[in-house]
């Protein structure tokens, strides 16, 4: 009787053993999960603090410097919506192309950090295709309304026909309400971007944002063909 009592108190000790040690196992994981995603989490939130820091004030558009593909905040367009193709490496899309052009993250020219934003416009069309990264201000409290606002690139450009800065201002129905188009330099108002380019600075300036205004839109591209690379894009108001 006493050798069956001493059994069934080594199975339970052995049993609350057993327990214990799943307990403190799915602890420590879940304290290894915490501490990854916390310290993700801040890392993700610190990069969205720095990028939104400029020497001009702060900039409304995140991920200037094109250094996280996984951000998902530039978009890229064209005129052709079907036949775009994702280009994949290491399971996640850098890039796209589209007919026979190519959008991507660019890792081998950059003017700062790890990469620029890259167009390699070879499709000829009858009328004038805008290939362009672009990214969407939509929250109605960073519209700066009544205030003049600026949109400054460093661009870099090989055999390229017409490279565009352009600042598009929606109202409620989608329409575009104020559209500036090509850069703006110290030299002239309007200057095109074109043909072979080392890294310059361009930049155009939107005076007066429409009261109306819901959506700002920032686009960075090229109409025509040839080679162009974009690094560091800020969007600010200014005087």
């Amino acid at each position: 009787m006493s050798e069956k009592r001493l059994s069934n108190n080594v199975a339970k000790k052995s049993n609350n053993t057993t327990i214990l040690i799943v307990v403190v196992t799915i602890a420590i994981i879940a304290g290894l999960i915490f501490v990854y995603t916390t310290r993700n989490a801040i890392e993700i939130s610190d990069n969205n603090f720095e990028y939104k820091q400029t020497i001009n004030g702060d900039n409304m558009l995140f991920d200037p410097g094109f250094e996280n593909i996984y951000s998902g905040h530039w978009d890229i367009a064209g005129y052709v919506t079907k036949n775009i193709i994702p280009i994949v490496s290491n399971n996640a899309i850098y890039g796209f192309k589209i007919e026979n052009s190519t959008l991507k993250y660019h890792n081998e020219i950059k003017y700062d950090g790890n990469m620029s934003a890259y167009i390699n416009a070879v499709d000829v069309y009858d009328f004038d295709v805008l290939h362009n990264w672009y990214q969407k201000i939509n929250d109605t409290k960073l519209i700066p309304f009544g205030k003049n606002i600026k949109l400054s690139c460093w661009i870099k450009t090989k055999d390229a026909s017409d490279v565009i800065l352009m600042i598009q201002c929606w109202d409620n129905e989608n329409l575009a309400i104020e559209n500036m188009i090509k850069s703006q330099t110290s030299k002239s108002y309007y200057e095109s971007i074109n043909g072979t380019n080392n890294w310059q600075q361009y930049s155009i300036k939107l005076v007066d944002v429409p009261s109306n205004t819901k959506v700002i839109t920032a686009r960075l591209g090229i109409i025509g063909t040839g080679e162009v690379w974009f690094d560091d894009a800020e969007l600010y108001t200014t005087n």
